[in-house]
């Protein structure tokens, strides 16, 4: 049998409401007069803690703050899908000129590095299997565009809006990065 004497009591912990409504929380689980004349027998004190009032505009900028954040994702997927297909299309008709402006400034380098010439130049070289956006998935300020040939591309919210760090991306391997024909 557990002992239960005083010196293993914890007080119970009792909130009033607005309305003057008391709720008796017990101790180990019992509520009511069980705990309350345990505590009166024990010769501890109830503690007592007044319950806030959250104010009805709080309530409603949380409310409106949650609804804006989920405005932003939905446009963030359309920008992120629009980007990809602008920089893929823009490749396919040749306009490496229109296409080097869809990449991040890392990515721009990165290619310039490789290929030492500069972008529009240099894009033409890249090889990139052309396809349609199937998934889009953006975290934060860091976007994963899947398209259906099977590669992906990465994108970054720059202060210029949503630009690819990485394109022509495919998985290698499991638990493995990316290998990416073009990346920042």
């Amino acid at each position: 049998m557990t002992n239960h004497g005083p010196e293993k009591a914890r007080p119970i912990a009792t909130h009033t409401r607005p309305t003057k409504t008391t709720i008796t929380v017990g101790f180990n689980g019992r509520v009511g007069g069980t705990a309350e004349a345990y505590v009166a027998e024990a010769g501890l004190e109830p503690v007592r803690a007044e319950v806030c009032r959250v104010r009805w505009t709080t309530v409603m900028l949380v409310v409106a703050a949650m609804a804006f954040a989920g405005c932003g994702r939905a446009d963030d997927d359309r920008a992120v899908r629009t980007v990809t297909t602008r920089f893929l299309e823009a490749v396919e008709d040749g306009d490496f000129s229109r296409a080097c402006t869809l990449l991040s400034p890392g990515a721009v380098e990165a290619l310039e590095h490789d290929e030492s010439a500069p972008c529009p130049r240099a894009a033409p070289e890249l090889e990139l299997e052309p396809g349609a956006v199937t998934r889009t998935q953006v975290f934060a300020t860091e976007a994963k565009v899947d398209l259906d040939g099977g590669e992906s591309a990465f994108l970054e919210l720059t202060s210029d809006g949503w630009r690819l760090s990485a394109a022509g991306c495919t998985p290698g391997g499991p638990d493995e990065p990316y290998e990416c024909e073009l990346e920042a």
